[in-house]
């Protein structure tokens, strides 16, 4: 389950195992589906997430200008 997130931070730092499994104690593995929403306008963002599967859409609103958005995919590594 979280041997792409274990992988990726090995890569970039040196870490024992049992470092690395204290850090993911406090780790909570999610599913979404397709269409679901991860967060919600207007809702602060208190997590970091990776991706092993599939791609994410961000979609930002420009309050200050009527009919502005902006809409970037971003691809997992």
């Amino acid at each position: 389950m979280y041997s792409m997130v274990i992988n990726y931070i090995r890569q970039r730092i040196e870490i024992s195992d049992e470092e690395l499994e204290e850090g993911l104690r406090y780790s909570v593995f999610k599913k979404y589906t397709k269409g679901k929403y991860i967060i919600r306008i207007g809702e602060y963002c208190r997590f970091i997430g990776f991706i092993n599967k599939g791609l994410m859409v961000t979609t930002t609103i420009d309050i200050h200008q009527p009919f502005s958005t902006s809409k970037k995919a971003i691809f997992p590594f």
